[in-house]
């Protein structure tokens, strides 16, 4: 990989730039001295920054956290009590650094202000960022009511489904039993939906085929919804309502993982209703396209924790969830990137020396810590209530634990073998660790970014690492890293297993069956002296062979005038 230009230079003046909400008046902007920053000006106002830190909350994906920073700020004069008798919490605020000698600015932090200390002097803004408290709510939002849909709804209080690619054999939902005008209302789910298979289910779960002429698929009857309606209550033979399923295919963009993530972040109907960043978005589209077969096909049928369905999303390719200085969500896959951002280095040869220190050397998990293999279950099946298939790879033969992932979003073999071979990967080869302090050349680095290491006392040469965790002070900067190798993006395929096999479905129709023929009926009459009337039926059938089952007695008592 190419090296992109080094960050060198003779004298080094970074410096803090903090930015407070455009929406507050008074001072907003701060620095460590007065300065100008193109035509802003900052206020010489920091004292100190304490933090902050930016992490990945998983080690191979999932969201960027940043831990919390305290900022204080000089307040002798009294300039800045606006900002603590106005309530400013929950403003934006943006922490960065700024290098004066080459007119540098990195943004560290895009967060809110999570609580304000005003002392004898100072005063003191502790930022927090992203929030990450709104990934904590449930999807999809939106229930079955009688509001949304009719009064003589069945299955009211249900989530209303969120369908992502193609889903077989899903359960329907009943929102309208209108007996009155035989008009019966089953919900597919939310959007404009294909309807390729209609199921009724028996008292033993196996299903059965419904012919299209039962039912018409209807997209404007419930607006935003696609719903079946049958003109023939779908109850058996003792008025039990039968169970109905469908096979789906919906969107064929929502095939895209990505894709999907950008619709559960920023729909603010069933979503969390979040910005997102479209461009950051689009190329985290192209990069799973240029994976090859990763197939999203799932549904959304319970209420889940956002962050619990994001994280099995994301953990598909290493996506990682960022949010930029305008407070837009980000989302990035790993890929193989093409270039390197620093080359770290305390030795001989040719180069400078920015590795200040080894705070910890080369590690790997302990092996009860290990994993053994990655087991990925997949396939979820509505009826079983279970996940239908598990695929495994193997990451240390003779050690560990496993490591097993349960993908509601899955039902591709091949999407299976990627990710569990991806994660092994990960899990094998990228579960070496190294902490070091390394000078200002490395104030651009930031968390995902790969490294080359020489470092003769610990075996080190040239080897490449990713960046995991980085803190970025004035004086140094201080990264954990991690092994990395193009080993991740090698896909060798497994065995896939192969899918279960679903019985083909028979028919269910609710009508008599035909009169069995070869039948014969005779019948006799005793009256008993105590007025009681017998009657006796016998009857012959070629298929019926168990004489004891030829003969039923009918006795009743006639009414005496």
């Amino acid at each position: 990989m190419a090296l992109l230009a080094a960050d060198r230079q003779a004298t080094w003046q970074p410096v803090w730039l903090v930015e407070l909400d455009t929406s507050l008046s008074g001072v907003l902007n701060f620095s460590t001295l007065d300065l100008p920053v193109g035509s802003v000006a900052y206020a010489g106002r920091v004292l100190s920054v304490s933090g902050p830190e930016r992490f990945f909350a998983d080690a191979f994906f999932g969201q960027i956290e940043v831990g919390q920073a305290t900022i204080r700020l000089a307040n002798a004069d009294g300039a800045l009590d606006g900002h603590y008798t106005t309530d400013i919490r929950g403003k934006k605020l943006a922490l960065k650094r700024y290098d004066r000698a080459t007119a540098t600015t990195i943004t560290e932090l895009a967060g809110i202000v999570s609580q304000v200390r005003l002392d004898v002097g100072t005063l003191d803004l502790i930022v927090t960022g992203p929030d990450l408290g709104v990934f904590e709510q449930e999807i999809p939002k939106g229930i079955v009511d009688v509001a949304t849909f009719t009064t003589k709804a069945v299955d009211v209080g249900t989530t209303i489904p969120v369908v992502f690619g193609n889903v077989p054999r899903m359960p329907l939902l009943y929102v309208n039993d209108d007996t009155a005008l035989n008009q019966y209302d089953y919900l597919v789910g939310r959007g404009v939906l294909t309807v390729d298979a209609v199921y009724r289910a028996d008292p033993t779960g196996t299903l059965h085929d419904v012919t299209a002429s039962e039912y018409t698929v209807e997209t404007t009857r419930y607006t935003g919804m696609t719903t079946l309606r049958f003109t023939v209550r779908q109850v058996d033979f003792s008025n039990n309502f039968y169970r109905l399923y469908a096979t789906i295919t919906g969107l064929a963009a929502e095939r895209n993982f990505a894709r999907a993530i950008k619709t559960l972040l920023s729909d603010a109907t069933y979503g969390v209703g979040q910005t997102v960043n479209a461009a950051s978005f689009t190329t985290a589209e192209a990069d799973m396209d240029a994976v090859g077969t990763m197939l999203c096909d799932g549904a959304l049928t319970e209420p889940r924790q956002a962050q619990d369905v994001l994280r099995e999303l994301m953990l598909v390719r290493g996506m990682r969830l960022g949010m930029n200085a305008s407070g837009e969500w980000t989302l990035t896959v790993d890929t193989q990137q093409a270039n390197t951002r620093i080359a770290i280095r305390d030795g001989a040869g040719a180069g400078e020396r920015n590795l200040l220190r080894v705070i910890q050397g080369r590690q790997r998990p302990a092996m009860p810590d290990a994993v053994k293999r990655i087991v990925t279950k997949y396939l979820w099946g509505w009826i079983e209530r279970e996940f239908r298939v598990e695929i495994p790879r193997t990451v240390n033969a003779g050690f560990g634990r496993d490591l097993v992932f349960e993908h509601r979003f899955i039902r591709n073999g091949t999407t299976a073998d990627k990710v569990n071979f991806y994660l092994a990967k990960r899990h094998g080869v990228g579960a070496e660790t190294l902490e070091t302090e390394l000078t200002q050349e490395a104030r651009q680095l930031t968390e995902g970014e790969r490294v080359t290491v020489e470092y003769a006392p610990l075996a080190l040469t040239g080897q490449e690492f990713e960046t995991r965790r980085v803190v970025k002070r004035l004086d140094s900067i201080w990264a954990l890293l991690g092994a990395w190798s193009t080993q991740f993006y090698d896909y060798t395929a497994g065995t896939i297993p192969t899918d279960p096999t679903v019985p083909t479905p028979g028919d269910l129709e609710r009508t008599a069956p035909a009169t069995p023929t070869g039948l014969a009926m005779t019948s006799s009459t005793v009256i008993d002296d105590d007025g009681t009337t017998r009657v006796f039926i016998d009857f012959s059938w070629n298929a019926l062979t168990d004489t004891d089952l030829s003969h039923y007695e009918l006795q009743f008592r006639r009414q005496v005038d």
